[in-house]
């Protein structure tokens, strides 16, 4: 791999230069993650919204498919930001600006904004459920789902409402994928 990094125009910063296109790159990585977990959240919705709803909703589908191709769209963007994290971290320590313990705490601090913007999602969840404390239900006596509130804790409460949701999700999968090579 060094061979590789002597091509790159990294391999010229200083460790100045290098530590804040990592804390670029991490803030980047970050936002990507966001939107990821926020677009997930979108499409464990309509999912939901699809699985209480008596007959097939085209309109249900054609969303999650806009969804689902966000997703992998950001998925992509979210491995090429690790991606060059990896190779900014790996740069610093082959050029020892940085030792193991040093390259350890960046990795930590990686790990710490990661956790923090899956806390945030959840605290936007939580913000939800208070909502529904003062007086709305995600669920009707109909057990459909309320268009603005959907609960992604539910996910870990109704475990077998999440695997049929998530059979759901395989079989939606399944379909487009036919209807692609059609």
């Amino acid at each position: 791999m060094s061979s590789y990094l002597d091509n790159l125009s990294i391999n010229n910063y200083t460790h100045a230069e290098l530590y804040e296109l990592w804390e670029t790159s991490v803030e980047e990585l970050t936002l990507i993650y966001y939107n990821y977990l926020s677009y997930r959240k979108q499409q464990l919705a309509v999912l939901y919204k699809l699985q209480f709803t008596v007959k097939s909703s085209r309109r249900l589908e054609y969303q999650w498919l806009q969804l689902r191709n966000r997703l992998i769209n950001l998925n992509v963007e979210l491995w090429e930001y690790r991606k060059i994290v990896n190779i900014i971290m790996y740069t610093m320590k082959c050029k020892r600006y940085i030792n193991s313990i040093e390259l350890r705490q960046l990795n930590c601090r990686l790990v710490q904004e990661i956790n923090h913007v899956e806390s945030i999602i959840l605290i936007e969840d939580e913000s939800d459920d208070q909502e529904e404390a003062n007086g709305y239900s995600s669920y009707n006596n109909n057990k459909e789902m309320d268009d603005d509130l959907f609960d992604i804790q539910s996910i870990h409460k109704y475990p077998s409402l999440t695997k049929r949701i998530m059979k759901l999700e395989t079989s939606l999968i399944m379909k487009y994928r036919y209807v692609k090579k059609v």
